[in-house]
Order: C-alpha cells, then sequence, then structure tokens
C-alpha cells in the first residue's frame, strides 16, 4: 500500500527538523581556513538542537538527538558518543522544564540559551575526556561556545521561519 502525497509531505515537514539539525552537523566539521580564527567556528548543530527541542520536542524527539550526536561523533572522530550523550542529557533538561518556555519572549530564550549551551559543552567535555581518559586544553572549547551564544539569534531568526514549514499537531490537513 503506498503513501499518499499528502503523508509523503507531512512527513517530509514532520523531518524538517532532523534534516536541519543533520545538515547543521555537516556546517560544523566544514573544513575552515587557519587564518579564520584557527578553525574555530561556532557549534551551531547545539544551536539547532535547542530550537527544536523548545519549539517542537515531538519532532526532535530523543532518538534523533541521540542519532544527530552520534553522526557528529562520527564524522568529527571525537570520541563515540560523547556528544550524543550531552545533547540527549540537555534536550532532557529542556524538556523537563517545557512549560517554563511557554509565551516567553526571544530574550529569555537566548538568555536560557545561554545558560544551557555552557552546561551541554561541560558534559560533551567531560564524556570526551573520560573517554580518552585524558584532559586536553578546554580554551577553545570556551570559545566555541561563545561563539555560538553569539550566533544563535541570527540561527534563531532563519530557524523561526523554517518552523512555519512544519504543521502544528491538530490543525486539518488541506
Amino acid at each position: 500500500m503506498g503513501l499518499h502525497a499528502g503523508e509523503v509531505e507531512r512527513r517530509l515537514r514532520g523531518a524538517l527538523p532532523v534534516v536541519l539539525a543533520l545538515l547543521a552537523v555537516l556546517v560544523d566539521l566544514a573544513p575552515r581556513p587557519a587564518g579564520a580564527g584557527g578553525g574555530l567556528a561556532p557549534f551551531s548543530t547545539l544551536a539547532v538542537v535547542y530550537f527544536w527541542s523548545v519549539y517542537r520536542p515531538d519532532l526532535m524527539t530523543s532518538a534523533a538527538v541521540f542519532a544527530v550526536g552520534l553522526v557528529y561523533d562520527v564524522l568529527s572522530g571525537q570520541p563515540l558518543g560523547g556528544t550524543a550523550l550531552a545533547l540527549l542529557l540537555g534536550r532532557g533538561a529542556l524538556i523537563a522544564r517545557r512549560r517554563f518556555f511557554d509565551a516567553k519572549s526571544f530574550g529569555v530564550i537566548w538568555a536560557l540559551f545561554l545558560l544551557w549551551a555552557p552546561a551541554v559543552e561541560v558534559v560533551r567535555y567531560l564524556a570526551a575526556a573520560g573517554l580518552l581518559g585524558a584532559l586536553v586544553d578546554p580554551r577553545p572549547l570556551v570559545v566555541q561556545c561563545a561563539l555560538t551564544v553569539a550566533l544563535y539569534p541570527a540561527l534563531s531568526w532563519m530557524l523561526v521561519r523554517l518552523h512555519g514549514l512544519v504543521r502544528m499537531p491538530g490543525y486539518a490537513e488541506p
């Protein structure tokens, strides 16, 4: 039994948050010129997971977050599971306080990201250190986290526009 065009479209729209998170992984891991800050760049995957976990946690599920983290670890050569664990724990913290995010201004959402992102990065750092059995210089991670927090408003602006492509639950299909 085949899928109707409307069902295919609905599923594609529902997959948008995960597809965007996977695209963010590719952007994060794209080669950068050494002259551009030694290759340091924001961790946009973190921002994308945060955005969709706040606004559409039904589509950015725990399984999806874990898969995105594993893809990041595999493609980056980092210890397998560290990013996945950090993102998953970070999503769990957001979901536990889900009602708090309802009807909050962008400033509040960004301020919470300012607190949430470093916490997730600390977990990611500690997971990697534990898996590697050694501590590494955390300064690049601090710079990356600062860049990520600074990038969030622009990335959020783009994601809000794409959010409109995802149908809200309970709305009738045309």
